[in-house]
């Protein structure tokens, strides 16, 4: 199907139903939030949820100092954090799991902000823009180790 100037494809897995039941790739689906009831997405890319340690730059300067990544995806990100951005803003999205994994900083741009009615902190859409084959490596081990975690429980 084209999207603009791009061209946008499915694909299904097909396999016999033991297959299916015993596959990585369905346990890898459902583990990301896909399942047999979100045959359709608005969203690109599945986040896993994540609780990362993040700062935002503008430039070189620091604007949020202390957030926190809430879920990730190969085309974007949740912050959570005390100060909002603004709709539109070009950012630098700079997250660390310092024991686990080099810090990682990534363009963004602002989607949408709103506020969490149960802690009062702002809710903010990034989606990442352009990256280097060695930051899409680094990303896809932020979002791999968060599937980690997240099975782990």
């Amino acid at each position: 199907q084209k999207s603009g100037r791009d061209l946008v494809a499915g694909a299904r897995y097909v396999d016999s139903r033991d297959n299916m039941r015993r596959s990585w790739v369905r346990f890898l689906l459902m583990e990301i939030g896909f399942d047999d009831t979100k045959t359709y997405q608005r969203r690109k890319f599945i986040r896993v949820d994540a609780s990362i340690p993040s700062r935002i730059f503008q430039d070189s300067e620091v604007v949020i100092g202390e957030a926190r990544l809430v879920n990730i995806g190969i085309g974007g990100c949740l912050l959570e954090s005390a100060e909002p951005l603004a709709q539109g803003q070009q950012v630098t999205v700079e997250m660390s799991l310092w024991r686990i994994l080099p810090t990682l900083r990534l363009s963004a741009s602002v989607l949408d902000v709103r506020s969490d009615p149960e802690t009062g902190l702002a809710l903010t859409s990034l989606q990442f823009g352009a990256m280097d084959s060695g930051q899409v490596k680094l990303l896809g081990n932020y979002v791999i180790n968060m599937i980690n975690q997240s099975s782990a429980v």
